[in-house]
């Protein structure tokens, strides 16, 4: 009897001595200096619990941190709060007896080579009369302040636009045969062998200054799929449209939307769902073009963002430095707190379920896939952000207990690998699971 009272004492001690540090923000803060993997690197945690209307944990809430793609949970919050349960596919307007003007709405479904919809497409199809496009309406920029250039042909780095096609990229399709094919075809002159190209398996990149795409294939043993960006232009954009609509199309510069009607082509959670769960850069930066095109006249990123921060989120505590849709910017600066403070605003005004479905689930779905697998039903629902030397976890946390916690994790400029700063991340999360 003696030695299993000291069994369960050790026990126990152990237990309080794993999660020791998630006692208050006091107790957070200096462990956090006893923990080598942060020292040198910058952190944020911020833990609130709905239920009390109580802050468990503030360290560092107020300090600004780069958010890389925690800032889809804004884009999120202005889908929500600007766009209807449907998504404005095209602007178009019938002028005299044979002639349609259509302009762009930032819709980026558009013969998306992963989104199923043909509403526009099918309209387009259809029409008898003469269409033209108007851009008088298009302010998008190909890419946001603070993107990194370099990253001009990887696939999170599309291009934003008025009307997007193909989701503005090209489709390399690989079979493990050895053969390949692009998509769409008409880009297929673009395609440049060059066997000069260094590379095990193969190699596919698109010249920095033309849609040309130098390729070197060799020992293709899987299947696999390679996005490549377009380099936009008003050439490429009709040459795209007539060859996948089989029309003739011209530009115009009529520019008076007055009496124009709309059409809706995608559900809207269903588009949120394919952005924040994967982290799809180019659907969260489409979404602000969007709102800009319900909100204005004028597509515009940066007219959308200050309306927003000046109409929408006045229930934050911090005012953010905010320049893009998706998180790509190092420009963007939030506070953790901000993260809890949106996150408590969706989950008092969002229904759970309708919420939740969006996210990305621990051991489920999306960016949180591989992480807490060892939990069934999921503990964790919410949004990854990852940079060069930066990651950061914001969401709603389910507790042993069954309570619902909302907290932010920010960690900016380590220099350790973003693996061992997950593991190290997670271990936390799950102690506040185990705690409470």
């Amino acid at each position: 009897m003696k030695y299993l009272l000291i069994a369960i004492v050790f026990v126990s001690l152990f237990s309080c001595s794993s999660t020791r540090y998630l006692k208050n923000t006091n107790s957070f803060s200096k462990e956090l200096k006893n923990t080598p993997e942060f020292q040198n690197s910058f952190t944020g945690f911020t833990v609130y619990d709905p239920q009390t209307n109580k802050y468990l944990i503030e360290h560092n809430a107020d300090r600004y941190f780069t958010p890389a793609s925690n800032t889809k949970l804004f884009a999120y919050f202005t889908g929500l709060s600007v766009l209807g349960d449907s998504l404005p596919g095209l602007r178009y307007k019938t002028v005299g007896k044979d002639s349609i003007i259509i302009w762009g709405t930032g819709d980026p479904t558009f013969l998306h080579h992963f989104i199923k919809t043909s509403k526009v497409y099918d309209f387009l199809r259809s029409q008898k009369r003469k269409i033209y496009l108007s851009q008088s309406n298009d302010q998008t920029s190909f890419f946001c302040p603070g993107w990194a250039w370099e990253d001009y042909s990887d696939y999170f780095s599309a291009e934003n636009s008025a009307f997007p096609i193909y989701g503005n990229v090209n489709l390399v399709s690989i079979d493990k045969v050895g053969a390949f094919e692009l998509y769409p075809p008409y880009s297929s002159k673009f395609l440049k062998e060059n066997k000069s190209i260094s590379t095990k398996n193969y190699t596919f990149k698109r010249n920095f200054h033309t849609n040309e795409i130098a390729y070197h294939a060799k020992n293709i043993h899987k299947n696999d799929s390679i996005e490549i960006p377009f380099l936009l232009s008003d050439s490429l954009l009709l040459g795209l449209l007539e060859d996948s609509l089989k029309l003739n199309i011209q530009f115009t510069d009529y520019d008076d939307l007055s009496s124009s009607k709309g059409i809706y082509s995608y559900p809207a959670d269903s588009l949120y769902k394919k952005m924040l769960q994967p982290s799809d850069n180019f659907l969260a930066q489409q979404i602000m073009v969007m709102a800009s095109n319900e909100l204005f006249d004028t597509l515009n990123t940066k007219r959308t963002i200050s309306y927003v921060q000046d109409s929408l989120l006045t229930f934050l505590t911090d005012q953010p430095r905010w320049v893009d849709g998706s998180g790509l910017s190092r420009y963007n600066l939030f506070t953790p707190r901000s993260y809890v403070e949106l996150l408590t605003h969706l989950f008092k005004n969002v229904k759970r379920k309708r919420l939740f479905d969006v996210m990305a689930v621990g051991g489920k779905y999306g960016t949180m896939k591989k992480r807490f697998t060892e939990f069934n039903p999921p503990i964790f629902y919410g949004k990854t952000g990852t940079l060069s030397n930066n990651h950061n976890l914001s969401g709603y946390l389910i507790t042993k207990n069954n309570k619902i916690l909302i907290f932010s994790f920010m960690m900016n400029h380590y220099r350790n690998s973003a693996s061992k700063m997950r593991k190290i991340m997670d271990k936390i999360i799950v102690d506040l699971h185990e705690r409470y």
